[in-house]
């Protein structure tokens, strides 16, 4: 969970300095972060939940993302619609600028 805070704090910092944008969604999504000028985080963060070298999950739509970890199954996934609506399935935790619903924080 504060893994997760840090991610979004990142985010909403890469937000600011990068000409309000939000890092592209993909599966090397955190290297926008630890290249950006200034940089925001060292790192690429590992999701506890995953195998070894895995990164956390990240959608992007429009003015709206969320961050998520597979959760103890193991298997969660997450995402985020045009309108900011968030769906988690199976167990994953995640954060959001959009909706809340379950599993976020």
């Amino acid at each position: 969970a504060a893994e997760l805070r840090t991610l979004q704090a990142a985010v909403e910092s890469y937000y600011i300095h990068q000409s309000h944008a939000y890092p592209t969604a993909g599966t090397t999504w955190e290297n926008s972060l630890t290249a950006a000028t200034p940089q925001i985080i060292g790192s690429a963060l590992d999701d506890p939940f995953a195998a070894a070298g895995t990164q956390y999950l990240y959608d992007k739509s429009g003015n709206y993302y969320v961050i998520g970890s597979l959760g103890a199954g193991k298997n969660g996934t997450v995402s985020i619609s045009t309108a900011g609506a968030v769906t988690a399935a199976n167990g994953a935790i995640y954060v959001s600028n959009g909706s809340p619903g379950s599993g976020g924080f």
